[in-house]
C-alpha cells in the first residue's frame, strides 16, 4: 500500500520537521550481533595519562574476552582525548560521542584505529570555534550478521556521501547522497516498520581536527526503506561538508546489543509509540523546562553499568544537544537531565533523540 502521511510539527516558529509513515517490510532473524562494543563515561575534563574511566559507566564484549581489563582515557591536548577500548580491535566500526556539560560544549571524533589488540578513539571537544575541555560519552560498535530481534544500522560516510563503513540488520547496504554542502541522505533499505519507530544518533568526524557538529534534520520512511536526512555545520552554524557517523536502533541498544535494559525516546511531538521505547517497565516521561532544558525518565532499566547518548532533530542548522550532566538512579528509574543550544552557545529549545542502555 502506497499511502503516505506527512506530519510537519513545529516546536517553534524556526523548528520544523517533518515525517511520513507507511505500512511495515518484515525483518530476518539471525545470529545475535554486534561483534564487538564498547562503551565509556569520561568523567573528568582534565584526566591524568591513562586513568581508568568511572567503573559504573564503561562496558563492552571486551568484559567477556579479556575478563579484568578495563577502558582508559589520556588527555593529549586542550580538549583532545584518547580513549582506550581493551580487546577490541576490530573493522568495520562506528563510534558516537555525546558531550556532557552544563554550558555549551560539543564534541566530536577525530577518528578511530586498533592499536594491538585495543580499539583507540581519539575524541575532540570544543567551545564555540575553540577546543575547550568537557566530560563526555562515547561508544565503539562493529556488527555482521542479522539479530535475533529488533534492527540496527549504522553509516561512516566521507563528505561526498562515501560509505566508509557500514552494517544494516536487514542485509542490504546502506548508501549516502551528497545533497548539498554540508547535507546527505542516507538511505537504510528494508528497515521500515510502516511507522516511526526506533532511535537516531549522529556525529560529527573531522580527521584534522576542525570544529564540526551533526545532527538529524529528517527521518522520512518510503516503504520499504528508511531515509535519514543529516546536517553538519561549523561552529557559527554554516552548512560545511564533513565525515560523519549515523547510526539507526530499535528495540535494540545504541551499540546494537539485545534487548534488555535499554530505553530510548524523543521529545516529537506526537511521535508513534515505537519511538517511546522501554521493555522493562514502560511507560517513559519527558519533560521540559524552557529553554532548551529537558528531562527524560526511564523507569526500572537503572541497572549496571550504564550509558546514555543524545542528538539534535531538526531545528536550524548548527543547533546541538547534549547531555547537561550524567544521568541518575534511584530505585531503578534513569533519570536525564539534557540541554539544547543554538549557534552562539545560548539555551535554546529543540527536538532531540537521547538513547539509554545498561550492559545487562
Amino acid at each position: 500500500m502506497n499511502v503516505v502521511i506527512h506530519r510537519l510539527l513545529s516546536l517553534t516558529a524556526s523548528l520544523l520537521v517533518g515525517l511520513t509513515m507507511l505500512l511495515a517490510a518484515p525483518r530476518p532473524a539471525g545470529a545475535a550481533v554486534p561483534n564487538v562494543w564498547a562503551f565509556a563515561y569520561n568523567d573528568n575534563p582534565t584526566p591524568p595519562p591513562a586513568s581508568v574511566m568511572n567503573p559504573a559507566y564503561q562496558w563492552g564484549s571486551f568484559k567477556t574476552t579479556c575478563p579484568g581489563s578495563m577502558a582508559t582515557i589520556t588527555q593529549v591536548a586542550v580538549g583532545k582525548y584518547v580513549v582506550t577500548f581493551p580487546c577490541s580491535a576490530s573493522s568495520n566500526g562506528i563510534v558516537h560521542v555525546t558531550a556532557v556539560n552544563n554550558n555549551a560544549r560539543y564534541c566530536e571524533i577525530e577518528g578511530w584505529a586498533d592499536a594491538g589488540a585495543a580499539k583507540v578513539v581519539t575524541v575532540l571537544c570544543f567551545k564555540g570555534p575553540a577546543a575547550d575541555n568537557s566530560m563526555f560519552t562515547v561508544t565503539y560498535t562493529t556488527s555482521s550478521g542479522a539479530p535475533a530481534g529488533g534492527a540496527h544500522a549504522y553509516v561512516f560516510s566521507s563528505p561526498t556521501g562515501v560509505v566508509i563503513a557500514g552494517y544494516n540488520s536487514a542485509g542490504p547496504a546502506n548508501s549516502v547522497t551528497h545533497v548539498a554542502t554540508g547535507r546527505w541522505d542516507v538511505k537504510l533499505p528494508l528497515l521500515s516498520t510502516g511507522t516511526y519507530d526506533g532511535d537516531l544518533q549522529a556525529t560529527a568526524v573531522h580527521p584534522n581536527d576542525a570544529p564540526r557538529r551533526c545532527k538529524i534534520d529528517n527521518w522520512i520512511n518510503v516503504i520499504p526503506d528508511y531515509r535519514v536526512q543529516i546536517s553538519c555545520t561549523d561552529p557559527n552554524g554554516v552548512l560545511v561538508d564533513t565525515w560523519f557517523t549515523m547510526s539507526y536502533h530499535f528495540k535494540r541498544s545504541v551499540a546494537g546489543t539485545a534487548p534488555g535494559s535499554l530505553a530510548y525516546m524523543t521529545n516529537l511531538p506526537g511521535a508513534p509509540p515505537g519511538s517511546d521505547y522501554n521493555p522493562v517497565a514502560p511507560p517513559n516521561a519527558f519533560t521540559s523546562t524552557p529553554p532548551g532544558r529537558y528531562t527524560t525518565v526511564f523507569p526500572g532499566v537503572g541497572t549496571g553499568a550504564t550509558h546514555m547518548q543524545v542528538t539534535a532533530l531538526g531545528g536550524p542548522f548548527g543547533y546541538y544537544c547534549q547531555l547537561e550532566r550524567v544521568w541518575t538512579i534511584a530505585g531503578g528509574t534513569v533519570t536525564g537531565s539534557l540541554i539544547c543550544f543554538n549557534n552562539v552557545g545560548v539555551t535554546t529549545d529543540n527536538l532531540l533523540f537521547a538513547t539509554y542502555t545498561s550492559h545487562l
